[in-house]
């Protein structure tokens, strides 16, 4: 019962703001202990963790266990409707908008949308030296995804993982 405790104590200051690690050389703030222990790494250029197969060091275990997959071969994210397999679930993600015609990253000059970060990044240079030209992500802005194309995914809307099929 303890460690639901904790967790819902967690999960509550998701909704407060409550972030009580602050990090002694920056603005940084963390609801958890551990990740204010791995963002001072970024600090102290710590890596603890070291790949036995290349010369790979990280500061998580998480990007270290990312990083083996690159020597196993491991793409536990397969895409429903064409069979692409990917190592990463961020890729999983901007993979599917192929399908789907999501385009989430609006221009706030012109309205132009894109798929990719990066594609928005390369577009907001034909705005160069115009004041405030920015971009937001905003699944919600007007001209976003039809109803239509969303329900065309259909089925895409499931990440197939070599464990199983599970939400995305």
């Amino acid at each position: 019962m303890a460690a639901r405790k904790g967790s819902m104590n967690r999960h509550i200051k998701t909704h407060t703001g409550e972030k009580p690690f602050v990090c002694g050389k920056c603005d940084f703030r963390t609801t958890r202990k551990s990740n204010l222990d791995v963002h001072v790494r970024t600090h102290t250029g710590e890596k603890p963790f070291a790949c036995p197969d290349c010369d790979y060091r990280t500061a998580d275990k998480s990007s270290m266990n990312k990083h083996a997959r690159i020597h196993t071969g491991q793409k536990p994210y397969t895409c429903g409707e064409c069979g692409h397999k990917m190592t990463l679930k961020s890729t999983y993600t901007r993979h599917m908008r192929t399908h789907t015609g999501e385009k989430p990253f609006v221009c706030m000059v012109c309205g132009y949308r894109a798929a990719q970060q990066g594609t928005m990044d390369r577009h907001m240079m034909t705005h160069k030296g115009v004041k405030g030209a920015r971009y937001l992500k905003d699944t919600a802005a007007p001209g976003q995804t039809s109803d239509s194309q969303k329900s065309k995914a259909g089925s895409n809307s499931r990440i197939k993982t070599e464990n199983g099929t599970k939400d995305a």
